[in-house]
């Protein structure tokens, strides 16, 4: 649809004269420029999986607006086949006391996160602990080549060489498949803005088109938010294995929404073509469908919780004094 790009009223027809397209690139980049200029510089030093600094203590750099990729899967040949007119998208928005113009920005800035905060350390540290692997003469248990129960083990047994590869494994737990989610992770993660993200579909395995068999880019996404949200908040004793956020905040098919466990959660309420809601209370938000709809839905999760929860999920806050992902929520 063009929303990421970050103009809310940029339709098909203008993505279509590349040379507008053009032109708007360029006068966003060097806007992107002036922000980068006027934010401290990362520490070189930087590390997401380090345990001396959290994640939340790097503050995100902008990457190259690109066009968005349609997908070409066999559930849909065309991604706005399952997509409602914008006309729909203005009166949900406006059901929810938000703008379009709003939600757009918020989905941008949201898919810049996720590729910058999240995807690009866990490549870094996906690579560097393969490079650790190498130099402690173990090559065959690069991180993509073996299974989670050899990765599991791997921690166990080299924790004093490996300390970030549990952190790591949580993130990799979306697929049984770790090639291609390894391969699939450093694709999404190119570009700074999730340029090559197929919400219904993914990318090429071994020379063949991307099949059910895999997890959709979707799906991995909210795996990664879920999973990141999990690092960050408390233990808590209900969720022995560390997924707080998952347990508390998270809800997925077959599950019903009755099942809930806190009075504001994210519900994927089909699993192919992936579909989000937010469930408020007793209320079901349904959200448009298609590529964006689990931007609109992650988004929108900030949002009541910066509104109804005080910014605060578990005692930990949401702004700039904790995580700082509420930035995804500044007005344009």
């Amino acid at each position: 649809s063009g929303s990421f790009l970050g103009r809310a009223n940029i339709c098909e027809e203008e993505l279509l004269d590349y040379d507008a397209v053009e032109k708007f690139i360029n006068k966003e980049e060097i806007t992107d420029q002036r922000t980068r200029r006027a934010q401290p510089e990362p520490s070189k030093q930087y590390s997401a999986w380090s345990f001396q600094r959290a994640a939340y203590d790097y503050l995100p750099s902008f990457g190259t607006y690109q066009l968005a990729i349609k997908s070409q899967t066999p559930s849909s040949k065309d991604d706005d086949v399952n997509v409602e007119s914008p006309y729909k998208f203005d009166e949900v928005w406006r059901d929810l006391g938000l703008s379009g113009r709003n939600m757009d920005h918020w989905t941008e800035n949201l898919r810049k996160w996720l590729a910058q905060s999240v995807l690009e350390p866990l490549v870094k540290e996906i690579s560097s602990i393969n490079t650790r692997l190498t130099q402690l003469g173990c090559p065959e248990l690069h991180i993509g080549t073996v299974s989670q129960l050899a990765l599991q083990n791997l921690a166990s047994s080299k924790t004093q060489q490996l300390p970030s590869l549990p952190s790591v494994i949580l993130y990799l737990e979306v697929s049984t498949n770790q090639e291609y989610l390894v391969s699939r992770l450093k694709e999404l993660a190119t570009g700074g803005c999730l340029r090559l993200y197929k919400w219904d579909g993914g990318g090429t395995f071994k020379n063949n088109p991307w099949n059910s068999d895999l997890p959709t880019d979707a799906q991995v996404l909210m795996h990664l938010f879920c999973t990141y949200m999990d690092t960050h908040l408390p233990a808590n004793p209900r969720y022995p294995s560390g997924k707080s956020f998952s347990g508390l905040y998270f809800l997925k098919t077959p599950a019903k929404t009755s099942e809930k466990t806190s009075n504001l959660s994210l519900y994927q309420s089909r699993i192919q073509p992936p579909h989000f809601k937010l469930l408020v209370e007793n209320d079901v938000i349904d959200l448009p469908k298609g590529r964006n709809n689990i931007f609109y839905a992650t988004v929108l999760f900030l949002y009541h919780a910066k509104r109804d929860l005080h910014g605060m999920l578990e005692r930990v806050n949401l702004g700039m004094s904790g995580i700082n992902i509420l930035w995804v929520l500044e007005k344009k």
